[in-house]
């Protein structure tokens, strides 16, 4: 079956869309184009959430792209229509040979708090401002990666890190001190920066409970 969509997880009810490079330029809903700042609004491929209220965002490729390698970033709408400064959430990119492409959509390195809407949307948190680096393999190989018990990776769970103490005290009202997704293997998307502290690991998929774990940073 060929594939012709680009795809991303994230909460739900979010006005996203993408823009598409080649080698040609950038789609513009026609054609592939020179790059002009002025013109991003016509940049912007629908990204839509299907089926309504999963958080599972997918975006068709121009399907009449000639062949060769292609990006593409999603961005979260912060007003009516795309415009300059909204933020990338994801970006991927794969080779087009004319009827299917392939590539993983991953969430994007090196955001941070400065370069997210004030105040955040209602569900995204920055990917952490701490001084030491968590992922999967934190503090040994595989400690957090999301997998099933026979050990099959779990791709597209939501994972944030709250404090512990915060955590405790009213989970709903805690702050999100770090965020990233799951890849299909169950490694995460990207590193989130943690203080050294005690944390709540949380990890959120379709059709698994929510999983907390007990982590401590040093």
């Amino acid at each position: 079956m060929s594939d012709t969509t680009l795809r991303l997880r994230h909460p739900t009810g979010a006005n996203l869309y993408a823009q598409i490079e080649g080698g040609g330029g950038v789609w513009n809903g026609t054609a592939y184009v020179a790059f002009v700042n002025a013109d991003w609004a016509t940049y912007a491929t629908l990204v839509t959430e299907t089926p309504a209220g999963s958080g599972r965002y997918v975006c068709q490729f121009p399907t009449a792209s000639p062949p060769g390698n292609y990006s593409w970033s999603i961005y979260l709408r912060a007003g009516g229509s795309a415009a300059l400064g909204d933020v990338a959430i994801g970006q991927g990119d794969g080779y087009w040979d004319g009827t299917t492409f392939g590539g993983t959509s991953k969430v994007t390195d090196g955001i941070t708090v400065a370069d997210l809407p004030s105040p955040a949307p209602n569900g995204y948190g920055p990917i952490g401002t701490g001084s030491v680096t968590v992922n999967q393999d934190y503090p040994t190989a595989g400690n957090l990666s999301y997998q099933t018990v026979g050990g099959q990776g779990i791709g597209g769970a939501l994972v944030r890190a709250y404090l512990a103490s915060e955590y405790a005290s009213n989970p709903n009202a805690a702050t999100i001190r770090g965020q990233t997704l799951t890849l299909d293997t169950g490694a995460w998307a990207n590193n989130i920066d943690l203080d050294p502290e005690d944390y709540k690991i949380t990890f959120k998929a379709d059709g698994y409970e929510l999983l907390v774990i007990d982590l401590s940073v040093s």
